[in-house]
């Protein structure tokens, strides 16, 4: 359904005028440097990474938030960075985007209903009646009842789990095949994460949804993806199915990120992948692997050149030039 081909996002770095007059130089901040990624129909796909990685910057090229640097975004093999006009906003229908702070997203000043049925007012979706019948059908799948309170309420009203279903339902009232949701249990408490992850769940079956579902949390991906594409300064570290990147992980950080996650048994034995010192800055890279100043099994290999996504399973994909091949939990 989705192919990321070689995607960039870079954002220019002002400089002060001593700087430029002393050193002129062009710097860039390379928040997305090159990414390859499939996505298919009815698949549920996590990105994971830690702070500054880049995952909220590929959602929102996703979904046309930002417009790419270079590369290409094809949706059912078009290229929606060239969309113009009623292409583009056909495209808008189609793609959504879950935000993660449900505080943030709902204007405070809309009831519940005027919040879900903006969509459909910004679509050209005529009769009143009908827009009111898809929006109770928009909460109702979100886990919500639509009655008078609801629909009148404001957002102050309501708790944060109840305003990020509010928020569920305004991104799948227009029926979209594609939905990002960025870090959507992140502020929610612990025994309410279940529940909107139970609903995630379902609205694929239901809907025939593709996700992308962006966390840094691999518990919370683990329960839910199909598929894990581990993020690290801009460019995926590792790729594959869930159960194989979670059991079998081959690269460092993918297995760092692993030994950050508590365990509840306490006689399952785990490696301990220690990384301390901070990542390198987005705008000066490593020239060979970005991940070799952090890595406690770095090489003179790693310093010599970034290496390539290479399979070293079916459809589990690592770049790293020493990937740990023993399992993570035993």
């Amino acid at each position: 359904m989705l192919v990321l081909d070689n995607l960039k996002k870079w954002y220019p770095v002002r400089q002060s005028l001593v700087s430029s007059l002393l050193k002129p130089q062009s710097l860039f901040v390379k928040a997305v440097d090159g990414v390859d990624l499939t996505l298919k129909k009815r698949e549920i796909l996590g990105l994971v990474g830690e702070s500054g990685s880049g995952k909220s910057t590929l959602g929102e090229l996703v979904v046309l938030l930002q417009p790419p640097s270079t590369g290409k975004i094809l949706l059912d093999g078009v290229d929606i960075a060239s969309l113009r006009g009623n292409e583009l906003t056909s495209f808008r229908k189609r793609v959504q985007m879950i935000f993660q702070d449900p505080y943030a997203t709902l204007n405070q000043r809309f009831t519940i209903y005027q919040s879900v049925v903006e969509p459909l007012v910004i679509h050209g979706i005529r009769g009143e009646e009908a827009r009111r019948q898809r929006v109770c059908l928009a909460l109702e799948r979100s886990g919500l009842n639509p009655d008078d309170s609801l629909l009148n309420a404001f957002p102050h009203r309501l708790s944060g789990g109840q305003r990020q279903r509010v928020s569920i339902a305004r991104a799948i009232v227009l029926e979209p095949g594609l939905v990002v949701a960025d870090e959507p249990v992140s502020m929610l408490d612990v025994s309410i994460r279940s529940g909107i992850l139970n609903l995630l769940s379902d609205l694929r079956r239901d809907l025939g949804l593709s996700l992308i579902f962006i966390s840094h949390d691999l518990s919370t991906v683990q329960y839910l993806c199909d598929r894990i594409a581990i993020m690290y300064l801009g460019r995926m570290a590792e790729i594959g199915p869930t159960k194989q990147v979670i059991n079998q992980a081959c690269h460092p950080y993918t297995r760092a990120l692993l030994g950050a996650v508590p365990m509840v048994d306490p006689d399952v034995k785990r490696e301990r992948t220690e990384i301390e010192s901070e990542p390198p800055s987005s705008i000066r890279l490593p020239p060979g692997c970005r991940f070799a100043s952090r890595c406690p099994f770095v090489t003179p290999e790693c310093n010599a050149g970034e290496p390539e996504l290479v399979e070293i399973a079916p459809d589990h994909f690592v770049r790293c030039i020493h990937p740990r091949l023993e399992p993570v939990w035993y």
